[in-house]
């Protein structure tokens, strides 16, 4: 059974993202936070320090990869990546996904990890031989470590966009130039280290669309997707594995897309909302294939936007 290889090419692009004069905007939103600026600034300045190679740009493959998120719709489409990693295409795990698949005999060729917390050490630490990871600079250094120590195949990315904001202090409230100071110092950070040369990963404040960003970097340009639902299962779950630090929030609300109602969560609504303009301005630049029945695909599918439902609720 041979598995489609991750592009190794001698990087000789631009960035696919920035278009021609800069016309593909590199913003998609924000997100929340969930760690101290100064824990993601401490984990920043000591994993560029590690002389680990960053992610560079490849040339255009038109295999296809799957990327594989841990939503609860994988126990539902689990034959579906079957059949696609025994017909060769290679598997792109994010977080804890990795686990899961190995755990049902099929070998990621690749694994993202992007969040700062210390809790993600989970996702690195069971062996999967001839893995290439790929973990953001704000990771918490003992992942880095751990892979280090087993001699894994590492590179390291950034999801700071490489340009500060222009909005005036007028144009902006107290929230958002916060955020915006933050991600100036972190900036300024990589930058002072790479002399400004280093790649920007676009893509939100999620995990997903930043992996079809990174993906789409190495060069894959089509793309299944599975396990990416931004919503919670029929029954309240949230994961198709168990991950005590995500729980669903206790505040979920119903949105509606086109004729079917959905229960999320805060970030499954965020999320959904940065998917849709991630496509809308860079969904030229691949093709998804969206699997399982959660908020994102039957967006895709339809083409509707989310609205939420007149009232919020608590629980079930």
């Amino acid at each position: 059974m041979n598995h489609t290889a991750i592009a190794v090419d001698p990087p000789e692009l631009s960035n696919p993202f920035t278009g021609p004069e800069g016309t593909v905007p590199l913003k998609f939103g924000k997100g929340t936070l969930n760690m101290s600026h100064g824990d993601v600034l401490r984990n920043i300045d000591r994993n560029i320090r590690r002389h680990i190679p960053q992610l560079a740009v490849h040339s255009v493959n038109h295999t296809p990869v799957a990327i594989v998120a841990g939503g609860w719709s994988l126990t539902e489409t689990y034959e579906e990546i079957r059949e696609l990693y025994f017909n060769g295409v290679a598997m792109i795990a994010l977080n804890g996904a990795g686990n899961w698949l190995m755990e049902r005999n099929i070998r990621p060729a690749m694994q993202i990890v992007m969040d700062g917390r210390p809790d993600n050490i989970v996702f690195v630490e069971n062996h999967i031989p001839r893995c290439r990871y790929f973990l953001s600079s704000q990771c918490d250094p003992t992942l880095f470590d751990a892979l280090r120590d087993r001699g894994a195949e590492t590179n390291i990315f950034h999801i700071i966009s490489p340009e500060s904001d222009e909005d005036d202090d007028e144009s902006l409230d107290e929230e958002a130039r916060e955020i915006r100071d933050r991600q100036d110092e972190e900036r300024d950070l990589i930058d002072k280290y790479y002399n400004s040369k280093w790649l920007y990963v676009p893509g939100g404040g999620t995990i997903g669309t930043r992996a079809i960003s990174l993906a789409r970097i190495l060069g894959f340009d089509q793309m299944h997707i599975f396990g990416m639902d931004s919503c919670l299962s029929p029954d309240g779950y949230n994961h198709a594995y168990e991950q005590t630090w995500n729980k669903p929030d206790e505040k979920q609300m119903d949105i509606w897309c086109a004729d079917r109602k959905f229960r999320c969560c805060n970030w499954h609504i965020g999320q959904a909302d940065q998917f849709q303009l991630f496509i809308k301005s860079c969904g030229n630049f691949f093709t998804l294939s969206m699997h399982g029945d959660g908020l994102l695909s039957y967006m895709l599918k339809t083409g509707a936007s989310a609205a939420s439902a007149p009232e919020e609720t608590r629980g079930d």
